[in-house]
């Protein structure tokens, strides 16, 4: 019967739901020529129709994120193929891929494969991930970034645009959702034209609750929570008739959540393993730990632009600042060594506290008429700063352990404090020219000159550790050029070249005394550099009611920063000379070629249809690197693990290196290398005062290898059926709609960690005795693992009035 449900499910969405993007933009175009029905962007820095522009381009509308019912910024992935991202347990930052390669935000800080914007501003990309409310627009560029405006990126960025406020209309709307995994959400909205057509205020805000990764602990009873609160207030002035325009935004959001990391029995992989105290299935949502992370952050934005036209030109003011406080704390005692009881886990864990700040001023003159009928320019500047300062809490636990205390008994908890700090600013130039030769060539290019600056260091104990106190200043020139040609009017080619830079790296959070020489190379990086290459056809036919874009691409990195998901064993004598056996996500500079293409065909045969698909397809690959690893047999290439080696056999293997070394020629992303979504919606008049809908979203990703040196990671290809039915006023002033995502309740375990959950010891300790300078590595009988979001069901209601 299962079966047959999802049979007739996948052939409903293939006949009816098949999508296209949305064909309209909340704020008008300023080109005439852009067309009602097409999406709006700004890749270039002027709104331009998406199929006229040289560059992949994907826009997520405020109507795809209505419709789609798209709560979390990491929802985008669901209909941008090629794209994951995900919020860190811990709060901080988040992780990203696209095309090939991974943004890791505890190696790279601010300085992502992917850029961050909010109104055209520079921001953390943690920023973005803690609400998603009053959007206009989301706009995702692929490929090389930084000469057109904001600061350089080899992979993308990604650019959210929120709502101003409108000027002539008293507006307002709310939009309210309720599913059956009891959490709601809650959007509202209202626009002020205090002085019309001068001056207007808009007021936004979000209340969220939920129950986040809904993973239970088998004893601690504590219920998980996701609790959200969100405010912007914006203001628009313009008091020259359109030759000045004002723009002011402030937001602050407050997010709160307690969670336990899932778990599952190692004896459900590893059928020899032994049982469990309690078996855990990965379906069952569970863990073992018995206390959960927690997150308290709270953001605080300012963003501000004035444009000024005048004789012909544009010049374009925009200033940010944002300020961000996350405080944490993480178990410990992952490997369950300590008996809990339902009140809650051991108080055994670290405490983390960060506070950064961000700003940055960007300046842009541009030509609003083309200058002799042939050349377009855009010329300008950014200044941008940034510290962060995180203390935290180093744990160690004594116990007394078995045969003397049956289970473990936690005696003291040795708390060493850390500092990280860290300040870096970044002053660049750009200028780009486009050259229009006749009504169908045009050629482009871009340079950006950039002098980066940082100053960062590793305080324990109050004392700064030599080996991470970095100061240094680094300058890159980049450039970007392309090339477009018009072969008719609904048929256009184009290639383009481009280079990025990144600067200098260092992994936080690893050892921080005793290391070798060969540790510490696998603790920063230099610089990282890239080449891009990149061509494509993008074609409209029957008045832009067909679509079909191709884009193929190959990029070249030098020094990427590759660190392995699941963390390299090795020998930490931080707290002894005898040291530990100790994992962590060491970072190497590693040559990486990147090679895959992007397709999209789109069709809206009439008003009541509209269905389209995206593939995608990227596979970056390291080209013999070196990178730390674990090489028991010295066979030159990383072991296969599933258990942590001792000591002993660490020691025989690389002595007073601490850490073994690959050289190595394999996947440099986990993302899966194809990927796509098929959409659509099929709507009818139901009278005249009601319209009824049919909408369907697959979102499919294709098998993925994860890490290399995990046995038991890798992710067959699945795919995930979000349905949509509702009824809708024609003007849009009401739309309830009853949804269903992943309605089929597909399955997969994402990430599994590369061997048991483990609680690192001072001891054994005999009672009455002394205590042991260092103590095993507790190793439970529990994998720590990710898998695909539930089954949900809800209902929205959405209102709008007046400007909406």
């Amino acid at each position: 019967m299962k079966s047959a449900i999802r049979a007739a499910s996948f052939i409903g969405v293939s006949l009816l739901s098949l999508s296209v993007p949305a064909f309209a933009q909340e704020a008008p175009a300023e080109d005439e020529t852009v067309s009602a029905n097409e999406i709006v962007v700004q890749a270039r820095r002027k709104d331009e129709s998406a199929q006229d522009v040289p560059v992949v381009v994907q826009a997520v509308t405020s109507e795809d994120i209505a419709k789609l019912n798209l709560r979390k910024f990491e929802d985008v992935t669901s209909v941008v193929p090629g794209l994951s991202m995900g919020a860190n347990a811990n709060g901080i930052g988040v992780t990203a891929t696209v095309r090939g390669v991974n943004y890791d935000v505890n190696v790279s800080g601010n300085n992502g494969t992917i850029q961050f914007y909010q109104n055209d501003v520079p921001v953390a990309a943690g920023l973005l991930f803690n609400a998603l409310f009053d959007v206009g627009q989301i706009e995702v560029l692929r490929g090389p970034q930084g000469t057109l405006k904001g600061r350089s990126a080899p992979s993308g960025s990604i650019t959210v645009y929120t709502r101003r406020p409108n000027l002539s209309e008293v507006g307002g709307n709310a939009d309210i959702t309720v599913n059956d995994l009891h959490g709601f959400n809650t959007k509202a909205a209202l626009n002020i034209p205090v002085i019309a057509d001068k001056l207007g205020v808009r007021i936004a805000g979000v209340v969220a609750e939920g129950r986040g990764n809904d993973v239970r602990d088998i004893v601690n009873t504590q219920m998980p929570s996701d609790k959200t609160k969100g405010l912007r207030a914006s203001i628009r002035a313009n008091p020259l008739d359109d030759m000045l325009m004002l723009d002011f935004a402030y937001q602050v959001v407050k997010r709160d959540t307690i969670q336990f990391g899932q778990q599952e029995s190692v004896n459900q992989v590893v059928t020899s393993s032994a049982a469990s105290p309690v078996t855990i299935f990965a379906k069952d949502r569970q863990s073992a730990i018995g206390t959960p992370q927690t997150n308290n952050q709270l953001f605080q934005t300012y963003d501000w632009q004035a444009k000024l036209n005048l004789a012909g030109q544009s010049l374009t003011y925009v200033g940010g600042y944002s300020r961000q406080h996350l405080a944490s704390f993480a178990p410990s005692d992952t490997g369950s060594v300590f008996a809990v009881d339902s009140s809650g886990g051991v108080d055994f864990g670290q405490p983390t506290d960060t506070v950064s700040h961000n700003s940055s001023h960007e300046v842009r003159l541009q030509n609003v008429e083309r200058i002799g009928g042939i050349f377009d320019y855009l010329v300008g500047a950014l200044w941008a700063k940034g510290d962060s300062d995180t203390l935290f809490k180093s744990v160690t636990g004594i116990a007394i352990a078995p045969p003397f205390s049956t289970p473990a008994r936690l005696v003291n908890v040795v708390l060493t404090p850390i500092a990280r700090f860290g300040e870096n600013s970044e002053q660049s130039y750009f200028a780009n020219l486009t050259a229009h030769l006749g009504d169908r060539l045009e050629l482009s290019g871009g340079i950006r000159s950039i002098t980066y600056k940082d100053n960062s260091g590793l305080a324990v104990s109050g004392v700064v550790n030599p080996l991470f106190n970095r100061n240094f200043t680094e300058k890159k020139t980049v450039y970007q050029a392309a090339v477009k040609y018009n072969v008719t009017d609904d048929v256009m080619v184009y290639a383009s070249t481009g280079t990025s830079w990144r600067p200098s790296t260092v992994a936080i959070g690893g050892p921080t005394g005793g290391v070798s020489a060969r540790q510490a190379g696998f603790l920063a990086t230099g610089p990282e550099t890239s080449e891009s290459y990149e061509a494509g056809i993008k074609t409209s036919l029957l008045d832009r009611r067909v679509t079909f874009n191709l884009t193929g691409y190959y990029q070249k990195f030098q020094n990427y920063p590759y660190r392995s998901s699941s963390g390299v064993y090795a020998i930490d004598r931080t707290n002894s000379a005898a040291g530990t056996v100790t994992p962590f996500n060491y970072v190497s500079g590693v040559p990486v070629d990147v090679k895959g293409f992007e397709a999209e065909l789109a069709f809206r045969p009439n008003d009541n249809i509209s269905l389209s698909t995206i593939l995608a397809y990227s596979k970056g690959r390291i080209k013999d690197g070196t990178i730390p690893c674990l090489d028991l047999n010295n066979d030159g290439a990383p072991d296969i693990v599933s258990a942590p080696p001792t000591l002993a056999q660490l020691e025989a293997d690389v002595g007073a290196n601490n850490i073994d070394q690959c050289t190595v020629a394999f996947n440099s992303n986990l993302a899966p290398s194809w990927s796509g979504t098929v959409q659509g919606e099929y709507n009818v008049p139901l009278s005249d005062s009601m319209n009824g809908y049919l909408r369907g979203l697959f979102t499919w990703k294709g098998n993925s290898v994860n890490d290399p040196v995990n046995a038991f990671d890798d992710v067959k290809s699945y795919g995930l059926l979000n349905m949509y039915a509702g009824v809708r006023a024609p003007d849009g002033q009401w739309e309830v709609s009853l949804y269903g995502k992943n309605i089929t309740n597909t399955f997969r375990v994402l990430n599994r960690n590369n061997g048991p959950a483990v609680t690192t010891l001072r001891g054994g300790i005999p009672l009455g005795g002394p205590v042991t300078s260092s103590g095993p590595l507790s190793t439970s009988n529990y994998y720590g693992i990710g898998v695909t979001e539930p089954r949900e069901f809800g209902i929205n209601l959405r209102l709008a009035f007046g400007s909406r």
